[in-house]
């Protein structure tokens, strides 16, 4: 009867001593979850490497096309070369 009585103390202390760890593990969870919150709060002027989980999307330029594009008119043709059936020349690569 008493070895019954001193084995079940010695379970609860095992059991007290597993429920005191897992609080301070918990407790340090908790501490963790608010700081990643708050982080992801976080919107500064900062670089965008230490602005933390919540990062502003990335702008293109805002400013409109200028003009009609760069090269050849609209009214000009273009030429390009065409295959014939006779070749004028062959060329070797070598």
């Amino acid at each position: 009867m008493l070895e019954e009585v001193l084995a079940r103390r010695a379970d609860n202390a095992a059991l007290q001593a597993l429920i005191a760890s897992q609080a301070e593990r918990i407790a340090a969870q908790e501490a963790r979850i608010a700081e990643l919150e708050r982080r992801l709060g976080l919107k500064s002027r900062k670089p965008r490497s230490s602005d933390g989980l919540l990062k502003p999307p990335r702008v293109r330029s805002l400013r409109e096309p200028s003009g009609p594009p760069t090269g050849w008119q609209k009214s000009h043709p273009g030429e390009t070369p065409r295959r014939t059936a006779t070749a004028d020349a062959t060329l070797d690569p070598y």
